[in-house]
């Protein structure tokens, strides 16, 4: 069985063309997980707080909007989270 140079070439390119595609959406993949990691840990920090929090009068609303803010900016996000609506009232 012989096998011409131009199938051998347009299997490479197929490779390349493959791995390529690999490369590019695997990233966006990436950062959604770690965008989902976040969110998921950013609620439960919102909810140790309001957990413990609730002790002194200290709360926050437990939604996917404020997790994902608390996930991705960590602490600095749930103390966003909690001054937020003191300086909009």
């Amino acid at each position: 069985m012989e096998v011409s140079v131009s199938t051998v070439v347009a299997f490479f390119a197929a490779l390349c063309i493959i791995f390529l595609l690999g490369k590019i959406l695997g990233k966006p993949a990436r950062w959604i997980g770690r965008l989902l990691l976040n969110g998921i840990i950013g609620g439960v920090v919102l909810y140790l707080v309001n957990l413990f929090g609730g002790l002194i009068g200290l709360h926050a609303a437990l939604n996917p909007f404020t997790a994902l803010i608390a996930g991705t900016l960590g602490i600095p996000g749930v103390a966003l989270v909690l001054v937020l609506p003191l300086l909009l009232t």
